[in-house]
């Protein structure tokens, strides 16, 4: 293998410690200071199978660099099971998290803080969980692509890498409002914009370095194109009646 970018790939369990920094931070004002009074237990258990899942990210790179390949695809089979549970205790968050904000939206209402409608409610709702669903579909878009590709080791660390940058969103966000109190970047760019920007600059510079290298540029073009779309989409969609309809049949169906 090339010296390079493809060093990069090898090293990847490096750059996922640095994810620990960022659940951390990101989760310690709405996770770890109330853990205590947090009684839901899907929140406890979707928790615990996250750090599982970011557990195997640092793991599994490290026994490809010291060339454990045997263990390295035992211990990819765990995935199997571990990340049907993922998406399951996610869905749950997010049938959770909807809930939990229309009885905000209902409670206003009783309090004569708000007169929203129960359309507006559904509306409102389905607008608040439009970007847990985006991650949640990014992560099983490119785990699923990375097993697919797991016996082309190049095209499925790619494709692992997409997958492992799901963990930005969730933490980035909470890190810029909670710590440092932003609700909006300059110019009123919405807040979720700098994980999406991250995220696609990480793919864009890889991406010109296969170019450069002349890899295979399929997996990167995928991801980005992948991350892309969705991304004008959550944007141009999450006010529509279409997306309401669908988190609506989603959640309540």
């Amino acid at each position: 293998m090339r010296a390079g970018n493809y060093n990069f790939y090898h090293n990847l369990g490096y750059w996922f410690i640095f994810s620990i920094v960022l659940i951390v931070g990101g989760f310690f004002q709405t996770y770890f200071s109330v853990f205590t009074q947090l009684k839901n237990p899907v929140i406890h258990t979707h928790f615990a199978l996250m750090v599982l899942w970011v557990s195997l990210f640092i793991i599994q790179p490290f026994l490809v660099k010291y060339k454990k390949t045997s263990l390295h695809r035992r211990i990819g089979r765990v995935s199997y099971i571990l990340m049907p549970l993922v998406a399951l205790s996610a869905f749950l968050m997010m049938r959770h998290g909807y809930f939990t904000f229309t009885a905000y939206l209902e409670q206003q209402n009783l309090n004569g803080l708000a007169t929203y409608s129960s359309a507006e409610i559904l509306h409102e709702a389905a607008r608040n969980n439009a970007l847990p669903f985006v991650y949640w579909f990014w992560l099983l878009l490119f785990y699923s692509l990375a097993i697919i590709h797991r016996r082309r080791s190049s095209i499925h660390a790619r494709y692992m890498l997409a997958t492992g940058l799901t963990i930005l969103g969730p933490t980035v966000d909470r890190i810029l409002f909670f710590i440092f109190k932003m609700k909006a970047l300059p110019f009123n760019i919405p807040l979720e914009s700098f994980a999406f920007i991250l995220a696609d600059s990480i793919l864009l510079i890889l991406l010109w370095q296969d170019i450069r290298h002349k890899r295979n540029l399929k997996p990167l073009l995928t991801s980005l194109a992948g991350y892309g779309i969705v991304q004008i989409l959550y944007f141009r969609c999450r006010d529509s009646m279409l997306w309401e309809g669908f988190m609506t049949w989603m959640m309540r169906g």
